[in-house]
């Protein structure tokens, strides 16, 4: 299913006219008050509606050595069961050859390598996170690789240091849940893009649609822990609407916006390979540490049954869902 916003200023003028009748009929649809119940209903998990987006506590989750420890062992899987989110993040973007492009978020890199391939030797990709730990490790990611068009800076993403007008494209994987100040960091780069550039972002869908980042909050729920606002799986799922990432970026100045939903599915040999890989994420990490007694087997215990149902013979296909979102910087 995919949700495509645009504007009627671009359309030919017979079907501006269509556009019209749409318009007012949905005007009318989101007068009723199951539209403005969708409109303000809280995020799965995050408990807050787009007006209290504005400001989160930032998480320091990702500042930690030990978890760019276990982000790097997890590159393989990760790059794996995001492949076709982030090939489609960059269609969106629509990154050439010749192109700037800003990462936001980085991590360790793995993305603003894609796009480096994408922008050729006469292009250049300028990656960007607020955690120093990730950048150093996506700026010895590059070194290894030899990549020569890929910048690695710690920044961010609410205070860009840029002129305006500086990129062709600014990408972000599963970044913008996490930016405290979401319509700060978009008006930034928004200002940064040149005219007519183009934004796109993934981050995680419905919390019933990514058991991967759901069942370990549901798992420490049903061994008796009060699960805070600021888990960091909580913040993860908290853009997790179509409707809620469309209207964050039109607030921002972004036109012709699109937002679809692509399924992910995470790979594993065994329930057991799974788990462990959870289980070295700061995420569930955090959870642990509300439990009492054995907290990892008794975490380990739960996600395994709760996984147990996606293994066959094949291995165990964990499902997921990713929105991808794009605009462009409107004249």
């Amino acid at each position: 299913m995919t949700l495509v916003l645009f504007g009627a200023a671009t359309l030919p003028f017979a079907t501006k006219l269509v556009w019209t009748c749409v318009t007012r009929l949905t005007n009318q649809w989101h007068r009723l008050p199951r539209a403005r119940a969708e409109s303000t209903r809280s995020v799965d998990y995050a408990g807050e509606s787009f007006r209290t987006l504005k400001r989160i506590e930032q998480i320091t989750t990702y500042d930690e050595p030990a978890m760019v420890a276990a982000w790097r062992r997890a590159s393989a899987s990760r790059t794996s069961y995001l492949a076709d989110a982030t090939a489609r993040m960059l269609d969106l973007a629509r990154i050439g050859p010749g192109h700037r492009v800003l990462v936001v978020g980085a991590g360790i890199g793995e993305e603003a390598l894609e796009a480096a391939i994408r922008v050729g030797a006469n292009g250049e990709v300028v990656a960007t996170d607020v955690s120093a730990a990730m950048i150093a490790e996506a700026a010895r990611s590059v070194g290894q690789t030899r990549v020569a068009n890929v910048r690695c800076l710690v920044m961010d993403a609410q205070h860009l240091k840029f002129r305006p007008s500086t990129f062709d494209a600014v990408i972000s994987r599963n970044t913008l849940m996490f930016i405290p100040d979401l319509m700060r960091a978009l008006a930034e780069m928004n200002r940064v893009l040149k005219w007519k550039g183009r934004i796109a972002a993934t981050v995680w869908a419905s919390a019933r649609r990514n058991p991967r980042l759901s069942d370990p909050l549901e798992a420490a729920r049903a061994l008796g822990v009060n699960v805070a606002p600021t888990a960091t799986f909580r913040f993860a799922l908290r853009l997790g609407r179509p409707l809620l990432l469309a209207t964050a970026l039109r607030g921002a100045g972004f036109s012709d916006v699109v937002v679809e939903r692509l399924p992910v599915i995470a790979r594993y040999a065994t329930v057991n390979a799974a788990v462990q890989e959870a289980m070295d994420h700061k995420g569930t990490l955090e959870l642990m540490e509300l439990l009492s007694g054995d907290s990892e087997r008794r975490m380990s215990r739960s996600l395994a049954r709760r996984w147990q149902k996606y293994a066959g013979h094949s291995g165990v296909n964990l499902p997921g869902e990713q929105l991808v979102a794009a605009g462009a910087k409107a004249a």
